[in-house]
């Protein structure tokens, strides 16, 4: 049970937050610490109190950092996902590997506009794809995304016909591993590579024709 304090400071924010409000406030709260300080840096209570609500009302929506997390995750997938589509929806489907480039410069302009939701997504950072959870579905969405151009692709003769859940995979540890030597400094020649970038794109499609 809270404190009388914490029950007073609750009820002032009642009319500052209405149920879904919170939820949202928290997740915005736990992006920007993500951005600044890193995964380490986000608590529940310490969102709470920059809230300015009771240290138990996030529990309200999240059972705990990890499921704050795992929100925080599907958000960035689903912008993700509407990025990556807007990208290759400029293109008719005549247009198969315009379309598949639009999205391959849509996945490494999402790097660098959101790095905090990619690192995240992408990297080692412990979240449980639980089966059936919103983030599974959101990370799903944006792996068919994948998935369709690529059969799309197939269709019009632009790649092989082969496993499209293979060709997937490899054009998504392709990207990655592009992004990762820029993004987390793992290469000296980072301007170069970003100079590249067509030339990089041109090939992952080149290797799967």
């Amino acid at each position: 049970m809270g404190t009388l304090g914490e029950k007073q400071n609750e009820v002032k924010n009642n009319a500052s937050y209405h149920h879904g409000d919170l939820r949202s406030e928290i997740i915005r709260v736990g992006v920007e610490k993500l951005k600044s300080d890193g995964i380490q840096a986000i608590t529940l209570r310490g969102i709470a109190t920059e809230l300015g609500v009771s240290r138990t009302a996030p529990y309200r929506h999240f059972q705990d950092k990890h499921s704050l997390l795992c929100a925080i995750a599907s958000e960035g997938y689903k912008r993700f996902t509407q990025k990556l589509k807007q990208a290759s929806d400029y293109y008719p489907d005549s247009q198969s590997q315009e379309k598949l480039q639009a999205a391959g410069r849509a996945y490494y302009e999402f790097a660098a506009q959101y790095p905090e939701y990619y690192k995240l997504m992408f990297s080692l950072s412990g979240l449980q794809y639980s089966s059936g959870s919103e983030l599974e579905q959101r990370s799903q969405e944006s792996f068919q995304l994948l998935c369709d151009l690529l059969l799309l692709c197939q269709k019009e003769g632009v790649v092989k016909t082969e496993d499209v859940m293979l060709q997937a995979h490899f054009v998504w540890a392709s990207l990655h591993g592009y992004c990762s030597l820029i993004f987390d400094q793992e290469c000296r020649h980072v301007q170069s590579l970003i100079d590249a970038q067509t030339y990089f794109l041109t090939k992952i499609i080149t290797a799967i024709k």
